[in-house]
């Protein structure tokens, strides 16, 4: 019942997310790709992100807006979807600990576009 979440899923863009960024992240399984990033463009031009981690213990995963052709200058204000929190303005990437099989949803929008 989070409208925000809810709002990301029904934007009226219609593009679906792309997973933008992986690797695997330090004790989890050799091979196995647990930290990953998926970013969705929204119909005003920002983005929502999910910072997934499907290891076993918690780390810190970090989304680099050039993944989704914000400029490193480009000031942008992030704002969590699950606390309903604004975060504040980050230049380059925004970076979360998240939780073992846990997320973190982001909204990602220029300060001006």
């Amino acid at each position: 019942m989070n409208k925000e979440v809810i709002a990301v899923n029904q934007d009226k863009e219609g593009r679906q997310g792309d997973r933008v960024a992986l690797w695997p992240c330090p004790g989890g399984s050799e091979g196995q790709l647990t930290c990953q990033v998926w970013a969705k463009p929204l119909a005003d031009g920002s983005f929502a992100a999910v910072l997934l981690n499907k290891g076993t213990s918690t780390h810190t995963i970090t989304f680099n807006f050039s993944t989704v052709g914000i400029p490193a200058a480009s000031e942008v204000a992030v704002r969590d979807l699950w606390e309903h929190k604004n975060l504040g303005l980050f230049k380059g990437s925004y970076s979360a600990s998240v939780a073992p099989h846990g997320v973190v949803m982001v909204h990602v929008m220029r300060k001006s576009l």
